[in-house]
């Protein structure tokens, strides 16, 4: 009975053993793989950050410059009904400081293509026309488009022709 104890005693050392040795084998870490991923990550943090920051800086004045646009849209109505010297003075000198911020009109008069482009017109209204040549011509403009820098700060709205059989 004896030896049936020891054997029984044996096969449970044994079974340790083997269950150390499987605890014991850990996958090696190869610990400068991770240091390369954390710096990486590092880097890609600060350039991200750097980006936010100057974009933040870069275009820190474009809720003014927008909100002025509603005084200069109502300057062009004014100038439009009733011509008066100072408000084409005062009118011209709001336009000088918004250039000077970056604020440029999307089309001045004399470049303003005939052709409606979706990517800076806002179509307000549309004409029914029977020339299809005339298809998406714009008739009218009611405001007026800007930039900011490269941003669009506000679409043109217009009025165009539209095709219709």
């Amino acid at each position: 009975m004896e030896d049936v104890q020891n054997n029984e005693v044996f096969n449970n050392n044994e079974q340790e053993q083997n269950n150390e040795q499987e605890v014991t084998v850990v996958p090696e870490i190869d610990w400068h793989e991770k240091y390369l991923y954390l710096a990486a990550d590092m880097q890609n943090l600060r350039k991200r950050h750097s980006k936010q920051i100057s974009d933040l800086t870069s275009y820190a004045n474009e809720n003014i410059c927008k909100d002025l646009l509603s005084i200069i849209d109502t300057l062009e109505l004014e100038l439009k009904h009733n011509y008066n010297e100072r408000f084409e003075s005062l009118y011209n000198s709001i336009l000088s400081i918004l250039n000077k911020y970056g604020v440029t009109q999307i089309y001045p008069d004399k470049e303003r293509p005939m052709v409606f482009h979706g990517d800076t017109d806002n179509a307000v209204t549309a004409l029914p026309t029977n020339d299809s040549v005339a298809d998406n011509t714009i008739v009218d403009v009611i405001k007026r488009g800007y930039m900011y820098k490269d941003k669009v700060l506000r679409y043109e709205d217009v009025i165009i022709y539209k095709y219709s059989e």
